[in-house]
């Protein structure tokens, strides 16, 4: 009887530890709070609840963006062009963060035209971009099927007409599903080794080597995005929208 009474505790008390826990980590009770939070202007307290979404390891563009939001209000634009950023990762066509976006960089010192890329590469991350990685492997997937049955069923049917369809059908789909999986191979890429920046540093000096005696290239501010080329040490090799390229310290920038 006292075992049975034990074991009947002991579930109990697992279902409540287990109740609790998906209580205090449910992102979506945490979102709703942040959205409270935000609407009553609490910016700050906002901030909190988004973040522990994201510190409890969920990834979310909605997240993100209201994340971005919140710092754009309190006037911490460096911080609201990082959070876009990373919301444009995970969605580059969302025409609301890109809005917020430029507009947070209305408020950016430093004016950088950016060159042009090349009409090719431009193109490819163009197609790259219409779908997220996993939407790329799903229709992968798809068309993959789709080859199968339509060759298999090729094998089974003896009417010219219908063999050249389904044999068409088949090559056709073989092809979408290897583009569909050098698509998603380099989508997953983007998302997953972003060698992106955002310049935290009121005033960052850019080196000419990882060297706080070499010589000031020039001089980025907040907010400013940069490409990361290369480490060594504390420091980063960087380039911005120009071209131009310099050493800057690992603390002054924040990855996207």
């Amino acid at each position: 009887m006292k075992t049975r009474l034990f074991v009947i505790v002991v579930i109990g008390f697992c279902f409540s530890l287990q109740f609790v826990l998906s209580q205090e980590f449910n992102p979506q009770i945490y979102f709703q709070k942040g959205n409270e939070f935000y609407s009553k202007g609490d910016f700050r307290k906002a901030v909190e609840h988004y973040e522990k979404i994201l510190n409890s390891g969920y990834r979310s563009k909605d997240v993100l963006f209201n994340l971005g939001n919140c710092f754009y209000r309190l006037g911490e634009y460096h911080k609201s062009i990082l959070y876009y950023e990373r919301a444009l990762i995970l969605d580059p066509f969302d025409e609301d963060v890109r809005f917020n976006l430029q507009m947070a960089k209305l408020h950016n010192v430093d004016k950088i035209e950016e060159i042009p890329k090349f009409f090719l590469i431009q193109w490819w991350e163009n197609i790259r971009d219409t779908l997220s990685s996993k939407q790329w492997a799903i229709l992968g997937l798809i068309s993959i099927w789709i080859a199968s049955i339509a060759l298999i069923t090729f094998l089974f049917v003896f009417s010219s007409g219908t063999r050249k369809l389904l044999f068409g059908l088949g090559v056709f789909f073989i092809i979408t599903f290897l583009f569909a999986t050098i698509l998603g191979i380099s989508r997953y890429r983007y998302e997953t080794n972003n060698n992106y920046a955002i310049v935290f540093s009121v005033n960052s000096y850019i080196k000419s080597s990882p060297e706080d005696g070499s010589t000031d290239l020039f001089i980025l501010h907040q907010g400013t995005k940069v490409e990361i080329l290369d480490e060594i040490g504390n420091w980063y090799k960087i380039r911005i929208a120009n071209g131009n390229i310099g050493w800057i310290k690992k603390s002054d920038i924040e990855r996207i």
